[in-house]
This record gives structure tokens, sequence and C-alpha cells, in this order.
């Protein structure tokens, strides 16, 4: 599968050396950014504020939307279930003003923790695919 990733990336931008590293940059610099997010993400404890978790939402969703088409599109399963993993976070606090506490949710970190290590692995992968450099 990752060579797949890799092979539809190099024939989608062969056509130009300039296009590869700037669709490859780009590629890179969103999935560092959603990585960032979801690092933030993966430190909240019941005391990190509802506003909190939907800032660290809102930056994967604009990095996920700004590299959709930079990547291989076979690579759009990968982002979907990124894309949903975040959507279902978000559900999980849905109606919660954004000084709540997440303690004070129905969402329990250790389910909030999991879905956001399910996310980084994705996006880890990914990037790893695209060889992207740490």
């Amino acid at each position: 599968m990752r060579r797949r990733y890799v092979s539809l990336f190099a024939r989608a931008t062969s056509s130009s050396g300039t296009a590869t590293t700037t669709a490859k940059t780009a590629a890179c610099n969103g999935l560092a950014t959603v990585n960032q997010a979801l690092a933030s993400l993966s430190s909240i404890t019941v005391d990190t504020t509802v506003g909190d978790v939907h800032t660290a939402q809102q930056k994967v969703t604009n990095a996920l939307s700004a590299i959709q088409s930079r990547i291989p599109s076979d690579s759009g399963t990968t982002l979907s279930q990124i894309k949903e993993a975040n959507d279902q976070l978000a559900a999980k606090i849905q109606g919660y003003p954004d000084e709540t506490p997440i303690g004070q949710t129905s969402a329990k970190i250790q389910d909030l923790k999991a879905t956001v290590a399910s996310a980084h692995s994705k996006t880890t992968r990914l990037a790893s695919a695209l060889k992207c450099t740490p």
C-alpha cells in the first residue's frame, strides 16, 4: 500500500520537478499541521476547555482541506478516516459552551485520546508514504 501511495504521487506530479516539490511540500506541511493539532488534542485533560478542543479541531479541518488536492487520490480514504475521527470528537462535545471543561462533558478523556491516537497514526503513515521529512 505504501509503495502505491508513493508511485501514484510520483506519477501525478512527474511532469514537472517544481510541481512535484511544491505539491509534496504542501502535502507534508499540511500533514505536519494536522499532527501538531493532534498532538495538542492528545494532551487534553479534564480541565481542557471545549473551546481549546474546537480550536485544535479547526486546525485539523483546515489542514485537511488544504492538502486534499495535493496527495494521491487513493489517500483520500485515509483523509476521510481522519476527518471522520475529527467529526466524532466534535459530536461528543457538541452543545457545550467553549468555556466548559472537558471533564464536565459526556465525553470520556480516554475515548477522546484513543480517537486522536488513531488519527495521528494514520497521518504518520501517510507522511511516511509520501516520504515527508520530520
